[in-house]
């Protein structure tokens, strides 16, 4: 039998920060998720954007505006996730809602668009959230292969048509599988 193909290159990876929320730790374990967190926003080159989860029978914490300040500093634009959505009614979630959106819509990282809204007890809206992170990190692909194809037009090619330099290290990590970090 032939040898199989080999697997597709993952196309993004998505990284959970700790740091604050629920988690029964520490204050000295809390601050060092916090600082590693800063610390990995702040320096990732394959960070495309981050999505901030949202408690709906919560709103927006203390804690998640502190958050949003993080992100702001490190100029990392971000969506909002509504969870816990069936702790709600129909209105209070709506209203919910309303609220989160008002407040993070004010925040200048904020990406746009609406707020998914999930629920992991019963898998609500899950499946459109990770599709909504798979086209997200399709277009954030195809930006990138952009990029490096107007780098190319701007710094020309060697008579052969091959990039030069860094551009074709850049191309042929393109072409091998550049994932997007959410």
């Amino acid at each position: 039998a032939p040898p199989a193909p080999p697997p597709e290159p993952a196309l993004m990876t998505l990284v959970d920060l700790p740091g604050y929320g629920p988690a029964a730790v520490g204050t000295k374990v809390r601050q060092r998720w916090a600082r590693a967190a800063k610390q990995y926003l702040s320096s990732s080159d394959q960070l495309a954007c981050a999505f901030l989860l949202i408690d709906a029978a919560l709103g927006v914490t203390a804690d998640d505006e502190g958050f949003l300040d993080v992100l702001e500093r490190a100029q990392v634009p971000f969506h909002g996730v509504l969870t816990k959505a069936d702790l709600l009614s129909p209105l209070e979630l709506a209203q919910s809602y309303e609220l989160v959106r008002r407040r993070v819509a004010t925040r200048a990282g904020y990406a746009g668009g609406d707020l998914p809204i999930v629920s992991s007890r019963n898998a609500a809206g899950v499946a459109s959230l990770w599709e909504r992170m798979r086209l997200g990190a399709l277009h954030k692909r195809s930006e990138l292969e952009r990029e490096e194809e107007d780098r190319d037009d701007d710094s020309g090619t060697i008579s052969s048509g091959a990039p030069r330099g860094r551009l074709a290290r850049g191309r042929r990590r393109l072409r091998s599988g550049t994932r997007t970090t959410v």
